[in-house]
């Protein structure tokens, strides 16, 4: 496998953005903390996170500990390399908002 083929990110984050969309603003609140945490992780063939860890920290180690946890929870769509559901790595920007 080529190193293109394996960074490829997959169709993941735009198709599931509501729902992680609403577990970030519900943790937003509830911690009371606003900021971003990017992430690196691995989607996996048959839809999980693997491996996800902090690329660039919040600088709160609460907000960084969320973001994991949520995309550790979340259920993606794998990408996809001829027909074939295969694992790929991507980078999410996780941003928290208190409103």
């Amino acid at each position: 496998m080529t190193l293109q083929r394996w960074l490829r990110p997959p169709s993941t984050f735009n198709q599931c953005r509501q729902v992680l969309g609403q577990q970030i603003k519900a943790a937003s609140r509830r911690l009371g903390l606003q900021g971003s945490v990017t992430v690196g992780l691995i989607v996996m063939y048959e839809r999980k996170a693997r491996a996800a860890q902090v690329m660039k920290g919040s600088g709160q180690t609460q907000l960084d500990d969320e973001a994991v946890a949520i995309l550790n929870s979340a259920t993606f769509a794998p990408a996809r390399i001829d027909g074939v559901n295969t694992n790929a790595c991507t980078i999410i920007r996780v941003v928290f908002v208190v409103k």
